[in-house]
């Protein structure tokens, strides 16, 4: 995919990559490293053609840049001390690249799809998963080879007292498929939770920060619930996220079913526990989208906590029984506020792309991570830069310092696409709100103005219809 395939490519990586390498050889408390390697392994590109050339690119650059920064003594060791090993070298090349590791002539060793080709990676005492598979089995390899007990020369393991420090650094960009793929795994009981540590780095920062734990989203809702049951809520919620859909909208609550929302009964419980946590700062709007579990009915919504500024999924509190609703009492069926004109068959054959904006709206809401990423690339080849901009945001979330947003939502297309999925993205649902509300048709009803106002009601939780030309 591409926007896969430029995250992997991100300089940013490398950056990053630079950095870890200085400190780790300038930790004076832990000590530099035994080796260290840089784990470079991706599948589900087009062909492996394509894959080898755009893996083998990515490390050569990789090893450029750490080559250069030992020439420029930031590292204790020369730039022949950095190796690369990959499907395109020969064999004696690779076999001299880890026997190097081995021997200690090689400090660092940048490698490419070695956990796929099975290739045994000598013992290092620093990793550095640089660019991971979709596979959370496959990133838990990478966590093995580098953390697996030291031994001494008969085989012995060490004890705790002798063996080495060993460090691993996962690399993921946060709000996007990456980050998603990383919360499948519960790395605190992979390595216990007093070991992993958290960090952000910003764009232009030199040095991380304290970041925000991953939530995992393989744990199973009881203990989801146990976590959090005595702590004062809201609180983040661990537990499964596709679960029962509801939206709170003008003092009562639907069901999502299909195209149509459907009334629940005796939503007062839901509706104060969203007004509890609103009050308490977890969100602006307790209106919109959430959710309930199927078992203990734990409320979920989106929101933020004290110890964390993007936002999650929190647990709200339990509900007594689950929701009940009627298929037979309906609410009115979602549409356009305003009359669509006749339909006609779009030219070309292709997708327009204000389908596709209301697609990834769409997509956004549900958080259908797979959905919002195709969308996003079909808004790229239509050439729609705002269009894209916009999707991308939905995409890979809010950046680390967003700007402010106007209380006023712009009036113009190119700025107001942009305008709400900013808005949406930083949990402004009342910018949202107000943007549906005060988007007009106009007499003409052109396709595209059809299209947006209903995009823009998707987003608001309004609809969850698609109008097509």
């Amino acid at each position: 995919l591409e926007r896969k395939s430029f995250l992997y490519r991100a300089a940013e990586r490398g950056r990053v990559v630079e950095r870890i390498l200085v400190q780790s050889w300038q930790d004076d408390r832990l000590g530099p490293p035994r080796g260290a390697v840089l784990f470079n392994e991706r599948i589900g590109v087009a062909s492996p053609g394509e894959e080898d050339e755009e893996l083998s690119s990515g490390a050569e650059d990789l090893t450029r840049r750490v080559k250069a920064l030992a020439a420029s003594g930031a590292l204790p060791f020369p730039p022949a001390a950095v190796a690369l090993e990959h499907s395109r070298k020969s064999a004696a090349e690779r076999q001299a690249a880890l026997a190097g590791l081995r021997a200690g002539t090689v400090q660092v060793l940048v490698s490419v799809k070695a956990l796929q080709e099975g290739i045994d990676i000598p013992d290092v005492g620093l990793g550095v998963s640089v660019a991971s598979t979709a596979s959370a089995r496959q990133r838990i390899q990478t966590m093995g080879r580098v953390l697996r007990p030291a031994r001494d020369a008969q085989g012995r393991r060490l004890p705790p007292t002798e063996a080495p420090v060993k460090r691993l650094h996962l690399l993921y960009v946060r709000g996007t498929v990456d980050e998603e793929i990383y919360k499948r795994t519960d790395w605190n009981d992979e390595t216990g939770a007093d070991r992993n540590h958290w960090w952000s780095w910003d764009l232009t920062g030199d040095e991380p920060e304290p970041g925000e734990r991953l939530t995992p989203t393989d744990v199973d809702e009881t203990t989801a619930w146990e976590r959090v049951a005595e702590e004062e809520l809201p609180q983040p919620w661990a537990g499964p996220t596709n679960v029962l859909p509801l939206v709170h909208k003008r003092d009562s609550v639907f069901v999502v079913t299909g195209a149509e929302l459907l009334p629940v009964s005796g939503a007062e419980d839901m509706i104060a526990l969203l007004e509890a946590a609103q009050a308490r700062g977890a969100y602006p709007d307790a209106r919109g989208a959430f959710k309930v579990t199927p078992t203990l009915h734990v409320v979920l919504k989106r929101g933020v906590t004290s110890g964390s500024a993007a936002p999650e999924w929190l647990a709200l509190g339990r509900l007594a029984t689950a929701p009940a609703w009627s298929r037979e009492s309906s609410a009115p069926k979602p549409a356009p506020p305003e009359s669509s004109p006749r339909a006609k068959s779009p030219r070309g054959g292709k997708t327009p792309w204000f389908v596709l904006v209301q697609e990834g709206f769409l997509a956004a809401t549900q958080e259908d991570a797979r959905a919002l990423e195709e969308t996003t690339r079909g808004l790229r080849a239509a050439s729609k830069g705002w269009a894209y901009e916009a999707m991308s945001v939905l995409a890979e979330g809010p950046p680390a310092s967003p700007p402010a947003l106007d209380e006023k939502p712009p009036s113009q297309l190119d700025e107001l696409l942009p305008y709400v999925a900013l808005a949406y993205a930083c949990d402004r649902r009342d910018l949202v709100e107000r943007a549906a509300a005060g988007f007009r048709v106009g007499k003409a009803q052109k396709d595209k103005r059809v299209a947006v106002h209903n995009a823009l009601a998707i987003l608001a939780g309004h609809t969850l219809e698609i109008w097509r030309p």
